[in-house]
Protein backbone atom coordinates (compact mmCIF):
# COMPACT_ATOMS: atom_id res chain seq x y z
CA UNK A 1 0.00 0.00 0.00
CA UNK A 2 1.74 3.25 -0.73
CA UNK A 3 1.62 6.21 1.30
CA UNK A 4 -1.02 8.14 -0.37
CA UNK A 5 -3.60 5.21 0.06
CA UNK A 6 -5.21 3.71 2.85
CA UNK A 7 -6.74 0.55 3.77
CA UNK A 8 -10.60 -0.22 4.26
CA UNK A 9 -9.82 -0.10 8.48
CA UNK A 10 -8.29 3.64 8.32
CA UNK A 11 -10.72 4.79 5.73
CA UNK A 12 -13.85 3.62 8.29
CA UNK A 13 -12.07 5.37 11.16
CA UNK A 14 -11.72 8.47 9.35
CA UNK A 15 -15.53 7.99 8.19
CA UNK A 16 -16.69 7.98 11.15
CA UNK A 17 -14.53 10.62 13.04
CA UNK A 18 -16.05 13.50 10.53
CA UNK A 19 -19.23 12.46 11.51
CA UNK A 20 -19.18 12.27 14.93
CA UNK A 21 -21.32 15.11 16.49
CA UNK A 22 -22.40 16.43 19.97
CA UNK A 23 -25.88 14.66 20.28
CA UNK A 24 -26.95 13.99 23.75
CA UNK A 25 -29.81 12.44 25.06
CA UNK A 26 -31.58 10.92 28.23
CA UNK A 27 -31.73 7.28 27.48
CA UNK A 28 -34.18 5.90 25.21
CA UNK A 29 -35.40 8.89 23.33
CA UNK A 30 -32.11 9.44 20.57
CA UNK A 31 -34.18 7.50 18.30
CA UNK A 32 -37.13 10.05 17.82
CA UNK A 33 -35.56 13.56 18.72
CA UNK A 34 -31.83 13.09 17.37
CA UNK A 35 -31.56 15.19 13.99
CA UNK A 36 -30.34 13.78 10.53
CA UNK A 37 -26.18 15.77 10.45
CA UNK A 38 -24.53 16.16 7.96
CA UNK A 39 -20.60 15.12 7.51
CA UNK A 40 -19.52 18.52 6.72
CA UNK A 41 -20.94 19.65 10.04
CA UNK A 42 -18.00 20.21 12.77
CA UNK A 43 -17.13 18.26 15.57
CA UNK A 44 -18.15 19.90 18.61
CA UNK A 45 -17.87 18.46 22.21
CA UNK A 46 -20.55 19.11 24.40
CA UNK A 47 -21.19 17.89 28.28
CA UNK A 48 -25.48 18.27 28.61
CA UNK A 49 -28.64 16.18 28.46
CA UNK A 50 -30.00 14.25 31.35
CA UNK A 51 -32.92 12.78 33.40
CA UNK A 52 -33.19 14.75 36.09
CA UNK A 53 -36.17 14.17 38.85
CA UNK A 54 -38.34 17.25 40.16
CA UNK A 55 -38.70 18.09 43.72
CA UNK A 56 -41.95 20.12 44.95
CA UNK A 57 -39.06 22.69 45.67
CA UNK A 58 -38.11 24.79 43.04
CA UNK A 59 -34.53 23.41 41.44
CA UNK A 60 -32.44 25.14 39.02
CA UNK A 61 -30.83 24.06 35.59
CA UNK A 62 -28.36 26.01 33.46
CA UNK A 63 -27.58 24.65 29.97
CA UNK A 64 -24.44 26.29 29.80
CA UNK A 65 -22.75 27.52 26.91
CA UNK A 66 -24.37 27.04 23.37
CA UNK A 67 -21.76 26.13 20.28
CA UNK A 68 -22.43 25.49 16.49
CA UNK A 69 -23.92 22.08 16.26
CA UNK A 70 -25.19 21.71 20.12
CA UNK A 71 -27.95 19.77 20.53
CA UNK A 72 -29.05 18.18 24.17
CA UNK A 73 -32.06 16.80 25.46
CA UNK A 74 -33.07 17.31 29.14
CA UNK A 75 -35.63 15.31 30.39
CA UNK A 76 -37.40 16.46 33.72
CA UNK A 77 -40.03 13.69 35.28
CA UNK A 78 -42.24 14.05 38.44
CA UNK A 79 -41.44 11.09 40.87
CA UNK A 80 -44.83 9.77 41.20
CA UNK A 81 -47.55 11.32 38.25
CA UNK A 82 -47.60 14.97 39.65
CA UNK A 83 -47.31 17.84 37.61
CA UNK A 84 -44.57 19.83 36.17
CA UNK A 85 -43.86 23.49 36.67
CA UNK A 86 -40.85 25.20 34.55
CA UNK A 87 -40.23 28.74 34.12
CA UNK A 88 -37.34 29.58 32.41
CA UNK A 89 -35.63 32.69 34.01
CA UNK A 90 -32.75 33.74 30.93
CA UNK A 91 -32.21 33.09 27.13
CA UNK A 92 -29.27 34.20 25.14
CA UNK A 93 -29.16 32.44 21.70
CA UNK A 94 -28.99 34.90 18.74
CA UNK A 95 -32.54 36.61 18.59
CA UNK A 96 -33.84 35.91 14.80
CA UNK A 97 -36.66 35.41 13.72
CA UNK A 98 -36.31 31.85 12.46
CA UNK A 99 -35.08 31.04 15.97
CA UNK A 100 -31.97 28.46 14.86
CA UNK A 101 -30.51 28.43 17.89
CA UNK A 102 -32.88 27.67 20.75
CA UNK A 103 -34.42 25.80 23.82
CA UNK A 104 -37.35 24.30 22.97
CA UNK A 105 -40.00 23.51 25.52
CA UNK A 106 -42.48 20.48 25.13
CA UNK A 107 -44.92 20.36 27.90
CA UNK A 108 -47.92 18.78 25.81
CA UNK A 109 -48.37 14.94 26.60
CA UNK A 110 -47.68 13.96 22.78
CA UNK A 111 -43.49 14.88 22.56
CA UNK A 112 -43.74 14.34 18.58
CA UNK A 113 -45.06 18.18 17.78
CA UNK A 114 -42.76 20.85 17.88
CA UNK A 115 -42.57 22.84 21.34
CA UNK A 116 -42.28 26.69 22.40
CA UNK A 117 -38.83 27.52 20.92
CA UNK A 118 -36.85 30.48 22.70
CA UNK A 119 -34.20 32.28 21.69
CA UNK A 120 -35.10 36.05 22.06
CA UNK A 121 -37.23 36.47 25.58
CA UNK A 122 -37.69 33.94 28.65
CA UNK A 123 -41.44 33.18 29.05
CA UNK A 124 -42.56 32.29 32.85
CA UNK A 125 -43.99 29.20 33.73
CA UNK A 126 -44.84 25.91 31.78
CA UNK A 127 -47.12 23.33 33.24
CA UNK A 128 -46.88 19.55 31.75
CA UNK A 129 -49.97 18.14 30.46
CA UNK A 130 -48.30 14.83 31.85
CA UNK A 131 -46.02 13.94 34.49
CA UNK A 132 -42.80 15.34 32.02
CA UNK A 133 -41.33 18.03 30.56
CA UNK A 134 -38.08 17.75 27.90
CA UNK A 135 -35.91 20.48 26.97
CA UNK A 136 -34.15 20.53 23.63
CA UNK A 137 -31.07 22.74 23.21
CA UNK A 138 -29.84 23.33 19.93
CA UNK A 139 -27.25 25.79 18.57
CA UNK A 140 -26.97 26.04 14.70
CA UNK A 141 -24.40 25.17 12.29
CA UNK A 142 -23.16 28.84 11.83
CA UNK A 143 -23.67 29.96 15.29
CA UNK A 144 -20.53 31.81 16.65
CA UNK A 145 -18.92 31.27 20.61
CA UNK A 146 -19.94 33.97 22.89
CA UNK A 147 -23.73 32.71 23.68
CA UNK A 148 -24.71 31.08 27.25
CA UNK A 149 -27.99 29.35 26.14
CA UNK A 150 -30.31 29.44 29.21
CA UNK A 151 -31.21 29.12 32.39
CA UNK A 152 -34.29 27.25 34.06
CA UNK A 153 -36.19 26.34 37.79
CA UNK A 154 -38.36 23.57 37.87
CA UNK A 155 -40.62 21.71 40.32
CA UNK A 156 -43.44 19.11 41.00
CA UNK A 157 -46.81 20.21 42.00
CA UNK A 158 -50.26 18.45 43.03
CA UNK A 159 -51.12 15.15 44.88
CA UNK A 160 -50.04 12.82 41.51
CA UNK A 161 -50.36 9.11 42.24
CA UNK A 162 -51.12 7.60 45.82
CA UNK A 163 -51.36 4.45 47.73
CA UNK A 164 -54.65 3.84 49.24
CA UNK A 165 -54.35 3.35 53.03
CA UNK A 166 -55.12 0.76 54.79
CA UNK A 167 -58.00 1.22 57.32
CA UNK A 168 -58.35 0.46 61.11
CA UNK A 169 -61.60 -0.42 61.80
CA UNK A 170 -62.59 0.23 65.94
CA UNK A 171 -65.79 -1.49 67.15
CA UNK A 172 -67.53 0.14 70.11
CA UNK A 173 -70.19 0.04 72.31
CA UNK A 174 -73.31 1.93 71.48
CA UNK A 175 -73.97 4.80 73.64
CA UNK A 176 -77.46 4.32 75.88
CA UNK A 177 -79.24 7.70 76.75
CA UNK A 178 -81.54 7.68 79.54
CA UNK A 179 -84.45 10.12 78.56
CA UNK A 180 -85.37 12.58 81.23
CA UNK A 181 -88.35 14.63 81.12
CA UNK A 182 -87.16 18.69 82.40
CA UNK A 183 -89.76 19.95 85.14
CA UNK A 184 -90.62 23.39 85.26
CA UNK A 185 -91.38 25.49 88.06
CA UNK A 186 -95.10 26.55 88.46
CA UNK A 187 -95.74 29.55 86.96
CA UNK A 188 -98.21 32.59 88.42
CA UNK A 189 -100.19 35.41 87.06
CA UNK A 190 -98.67 39.18 87.53
CA UNK A 191 -100.92 41.99 88.73
CA UNK A 192 -103.52 43.28 86.65
CA UNK A 193 -102.79 46.21 84.93
CA UNK A 194 -105.21 49.31 84.13
CA UNK A 195 -108.83 49.43 82.64
CA UNK A 196 -108.52 50.64 79.38
CA UNK A 197 -110.82 53.34 77.86
CA UNK A 198 -114.65 52.56 77.29
CA UNK A 199 -115.24 51.61 73.37
CA UNK A 200 -118.27 53.48 73.24
CA UNK A 201 -119.05 56.79 74.11
CA UNK A 202 -120.90 58.46 77.17
CA UNK A 203 -124.66 56.88 77.36
CA UNK A 204 -123.58 53.97 75.12
CA UNK A 205 -122.89 50.43 76.22
CA UNK A 206 -119.63 50.15 76.14
CA UNK A 207 -116.43 47.70 77.10
CA UNK A 208 -113.43 48.48 78.98
CA UNK A 209 -110.42 45.22 79.51
CA UNK A 210 -107.32 45.15 81.59
CA UNK A 211 -104.57 42.67 80.97
CA UNK A 212 -101.92 41.00 83.57
CA UNK A 213 -98.87 39.10 82.56
CA UNK A 214 -98.21 35.08 83.23
CA UNK A 215 -94.74 34.52 84.75
CA UNK A 216 -92.34 32.13 85.58
CA UNK A 217 -91.92 28.37 85.25
CA UNK A 218 -93.06 27.17 81.32
CA UNK A 219 -95.48 29.78 81.39
CA UNK A 220 -98.16 27.81 81.91
CA UNK A 221 -100.46 29.90 84.55
CA UNK A 222 -103.60 27.75 86.16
Amino acid sequence: VSAKQFCPVQMMATLIQMTAKSVVVPKGMAERTAPNWSKHDPIVSASCGEELIATPEMQTLESGPVYANTYCIWRIRSPAGQKVELTINSVNFPCVDSCTSYVEVKATLTKTTTGARLCCKPVNAFYSEGDEVVLIFRGDSRLQPGYHGFKAQYRFYGAGQTVAPTLTYTTRKPTKYTPTTRRWKSASWGIWGEWSDCSNTCGGCGRRTRVRGCYGGNRECP
